[in-house]
């Protein structure tokens, strides 16, 4: 039997772990690995403050500081390892005592990991000794048990290249309501019958006036008639006005939508 092998290196300079996703013939499976005995070398330890920046190009980055009770302990940000994806990963704050020995002095950290290939359908949680904390992130693993890292791993070309998503439309609709303003996004996509194109918002990046970001994906609409017709997606916001929406397919970027006008 070919099972996953799923494997991560922690880097204490960048404070990046990497993830990688190889087979081997008859090896340990990530269910194994997660049954073993857990190792006692390793204390989680309290943390003052956590919190997310970036939103770069989808790139999300979590900064997490506190006091450590040794000054020679070894802090680190360690991600917990899931057979399928969690609502939110959870990311221990763990410190390990080199020799065993505590010199006692309170030690300031910081550490800071990328979120890229290890949050959950909704976001992350970061857990230390004194308190649980959960942050919502996008652009995380699909909630039906795929983890990013695994759908990145499949590289399906887009569906949609080639002329199958187009005119495409975007506008701001600021006028009263109770929820604020509605950033729509329009489009035509031609399908095969049974199949129908979904718009996902992800991210908003940092710009200004910022860009939304949204992907485009092929999926699976009973009684659909197939053929050339109109998807619609609408993302309820407080923005006052956007630079561009840019769709990516699959990991391409397929179109960017400038300008956006506000309809109000």
């Amino acid at each position: 039997m070919t099972r996953i092998l799923l494997s991560s290196s922690y880097s204490a300079t960048a404070g990046k772990v990497r993830v990688r996703l190889s087979k081997w013939e008859g090896d340990m499976s990530v269910k194994d690995f997660t049954e073993m005995e857990a190792v006692e070398s390793v204390r989680l330890i309290a943390f003052d403050r956590a919190q997310i920046v970036g939103g770069f190009a989808g790139q999300y980055f979590l900064i997490v500081s506190g006091q450590a009770p040794c000054s020679n302990m070894q802090v680190e940000l360690a991600p917990r390892i899931y057979i399928t994806c969690p609502d939110y990963w959870a990311i221990e704050v763990v410190g390990s005592l080199p020799g065993a020995i505590c010199l006692e002095a309170l030690s300031p950290f910081t550490r800071f990991i990328e979120l890229d290939g290890i949050t959950g359908s909704k976001g992350i949680e970061v857990i230390g000794h004194n308190r649980v904390q959960r942050f919502k992130v996008s652009g995380g693993c699909d909630a039906d048990g795929e983890t990013g890292l695994q759908l990145a791993a499949k590289s399906i070309p887009c569906p949609f290249r080639d002329g199958g998503a187009r005119d495409w439309k975007a506008w701001l609709d600021t006028m009263p309501g109770p929820d604020g303003n509605s950033l729509i996004v329009t489009a035509v996509v031609e399908t095969e019958p049974g199949y129908t194109g979904k718009i996902s918002f992800t991210y908003m990046d940092r710009a200004w006036p910022p860009n939304q970001h949204a992907e485009l994906n092929l999926i699976e609409s009973a009684g659909a008639p197939g053929g050339c017709h109109e998807i619609r997606e609408t993302l309820e916001t407080n923005q006052q006005q956007f630079n561009s929406v840019v769709i990516h397919c699959h990991g391409e970027e397929l179109v960017t939508i400038t300008p956006v006008p506000v309809v109000s």
